[in-house]
């Protein structure tokens, strides 16, 4: 029997050399509709910002296989990545609601998503985003660092947490019909900073670009809980800015 193109492309890489995008590019040609070779050659053309190629492989490929839920989040980061901002939110729409559907076992046991990649200097920053507000301390989107193939020692995230909704509450700072969300950063030492609140949900695109800010340097955090020498706690606030609302392109 004839092995398919790709399936030898595979089985060499293991003896050789990891396959190339022409690799699976030949694949295609023989077999347009090989499942294995749309999503490596996608793959291999999102990893060379080549997004219009990945996305149109992405989407051959769910042709084939409609119900891919990893798939979809794939194209999220491809529509995302490519600036098509309006077509990833309609198709983390579309993810939600199979989700919420149960159509699959395996995606309804899922709590999260990678909604996207991007990289700022040393670091390829992964987006996971939450499909429920959970728990005392519910996050909507985190930020994963890796440098090469190691993560970083410290993580960002976008969370709601209930001891500061009543405690903003509390203080007059938050009606009782809205819910804030605050920009933190987290280090595997036991530092925890806080970089800025909102008084509703936050567009995606405003809090990413306030993580780039952050690992440039431009943007400092509001308040910071530091830990010792002596592995105790050290609180140490500035003042924090009001909350405000964001303009009208910061908020969703």
């Amino acid at each position: 029997m004839k092995l398919p193109l790709v399936a030898l492309i595979l089985a060499s890489a293991v003896m050789a050399a990891e396959p190339s995008k022409d690799d699976f590019k030949k694949a295609l040609e023989e077999d347009p509709n090989d499942r294995s070779a749309l999503y490596n050659f996608g793959m291999a053309s999102y990893m060379d910002e080549d997004y219009a190629q990945a996305i149109d492989s992405w989407q051959r490929l769910e042709k084939l296989e409609p119900a891919d839920w990893q798939l979809k989040a794939k194209l999220i980061q491809a529509y995302w990545a490519a600036g098509q901002h309006d077509k990833a939110e309609a198709t983390i729409g579309e993810l939600r609601a199979a989700r919420s559907a149960g159509k699959s076992d395996e995606l309804k046991k899922q709590t999260f998503f990678i909604r996207d990649q991007f990289v700022v200097g040393e670091f390829r920053v992964f987006t996971l985003e939450y499909f429920d507000l959970a728990g005392e301390r519910p996050l909507l989107w985190k930020f994963i660092l890796r440098s090469g193939d190691k993560a970083a020692s410290r993580y960002f995230s976008l969370g709601s947490y209930d001891s500061t909704n009543e405690f903003m509450r509390t203080n007059g700072d938050l009606k009782p019909d809205e819910r804030a969300f605050h920009l933190d950063g987290y280090s595997s030492n036991g530092d925890h900073q806080t970089f800025s609140f909102f008084r509703e949900r936050p567009k995606y695109e405003a809090v990413r670009s306030q993580v780039i800010e952050i690992l440039h340097g431009k943007r400092s955090e509001i308040s910071s809980t530091r830990a010792t020498n002596e592995g105790e706690r050290d609180r140490r606030k500035t003042p924090v800015e009001p909350v405000v609302p964001l303009p009208s392109d910061g908020a969703e």
